[in-house]
């Protein structure tokens, strides 16, 4: 299933109200937001290296599993695995 993020369509200015410096800065910002989303949009949906989840030792995650919810995803490089949170549980993916 592929998330798709809304995109800031534009930024309704009236030229005479605001300076051409203002009305420059505002395109821009909505031309960066635009990006940002695009990249989270394609980190979630793989077109880009990947989702990376944090890199953690044992230790670390244990700690972090006490308040983590559920769904949440770790590396163990102690382990070398993929694990996550399930049901108050942290178990192993891959």
């Amino acid at each position: 299933m592929a998330l798709f993020l809304d995109k800031i369509d534009s930024a309704p200015l009236a030229d005479d109200d605001f300076s051409f410096s203002f009305n420059s800065w505002v395109s821009n910002t909505v031309d960066a937001l635009n990006e940002t989303i695009l990249d989270i949009q394609n980190q979630f949906n793989g077109i880009s290296n990947g989702l990376v989840v944090p890199q953690l030792t044992t230790a670390q995650i244990t700690i972090l599993a006490l308040t983590a919810p559920d769904g949440v995803l770790w590396y163990d490089t102690t382990t070398n695995q993929l694990k996550a949170k399930v049901n108050g549980v942290v178990v192993v993916i891959a």
